[in-house]
């Protein structure tokens, strides 16, 4: 028994595991730990796109924001020309221009 003691206390310790184990179960060790770096290395990565993306989605969430507030405001503006144009022209006519005039507000009778 001493000669296969001093055996296996020499041998690396690679060597012992693969000896236990067999040499399949040594290389799906290996593949499962490749794997496992290679996929935190992948989610990592992926990590970093999706707060890019975030980023980016909050951005366009701001400026879509301002858009629709310089749209409305431009609506406003617009709607404020065109309801003075109709009162301007209405002032011209004397027949009927309370009812002219109520048109211009939408008023239908």
């Amino acid at each position: 028994m001493a000669n296969g003691d001093s055996f296996w206390k020499d041998m690396p310790w690679w060597v012992k595991a693969v000896a236990i184990v067999g040499v399949p179960s040594v290389l799906s060790l290996y593949i499962v730990y490749s794997d496992r770096a290679h996929l935190l290395a992948k989610m990592d990565v992926e990590a970093a796109i999706l707060r890019q993306l975030s980023t980016a989605s909050q951005l366009h969430a701001e400026l879509d924001r301002t858009f629709d507030m310089e749209l409305q405001h431009q609506a406003a503006e617009t709607n404020r020309i065109l309801l003075a144009t109709c009162i301007n022209a209405t002032l011209g006519r004397n027949d009927r221009a309370a009812e002219s005039r109520d048109r211009c507000y939408g008023a239908s009778k």
